[in-house]
């Protein structure tokens, strides 16, 4: 059964993952991955091949070589990826899509999905899972398209309510915010 709202919330209270927050380091560098695919002005292949080396190289997970795609499924996946960016949400075939591309792992899919839209698209990954449906959840339950919509759509429902609103800025707090670091030229 997954996670609760109370639930979430007394456990985003906790010592323990505050102080992982303050000590993540790691999200000030994803934050810096988050920044690069935004400046990709137009998602061509290129781009789209480009983030999803950009998000594995973040993952403790090696990419394989991208396997050859023929110009429709191309335009299949690019298709997908710029209705992400433009701030809509995919169906379940879209999401298999995406998939395909990365890896053939929903957790890479959903890796490229938070970077190109970081509001509608959260991370899904073992770590996610184990708090999200329980503690010993296999692979193979959770490396599903349907766990990850199931995932997204407790998210989204959660996410207009004032005191996750309030608690998330918190929790936000904790963390290093990259576009506050100097650039130089």
């Amino acid at each position: 059964m997954p996670i609760t709202m109370n639930d979430w919330m007394n456990l985003s209270c906790s010592q323990n993952v505050i102080n992982k927050l303050r000590e993540a380091t790691a999200v000030e560098d994803f934050q810096a991955v988050i920044q690069a695919a935004q400046r990709f002005n137009k998602l061509d292949w290129v781009a789209a091949v480009a983030i999803l080396h950009m998000v594995y190289g973040w993952m403790p997970t090696m990419l394989r070589p991208i396997p050859y795609h023929c110009r429709a499924q191309r335009a299949e996946l690019l298709r997908c990826l710029v209705a992400v960016r433009e701030g809509r949400f995919l169906e379940r075939g879209d999401l298999a899509i995406v998939e395909r591309f990365a890896n053939g792992s929903i957790v890479g899919a959903s890796k490229v999905l938070h970077v190109l839209n970081p509001t509608n698209y959260v991370i899904w990954d073992s770590r996610v899972a184990r708090v999200f449906l329980w503690p010993k959840v296999s692979r193979q339950t959770y490396c599903k398209v349907p766990r990850l919509q199931e995932y997204l759509q407790t998210i989204h429902s959660w996410a207009g309510i004032p005191c996750i609103q309030d608690r998330c800025q918190n929790l936000k707090a904790l963390t290093t915010n990259i576009s506050t670091l100097q650039t130089y030229e």
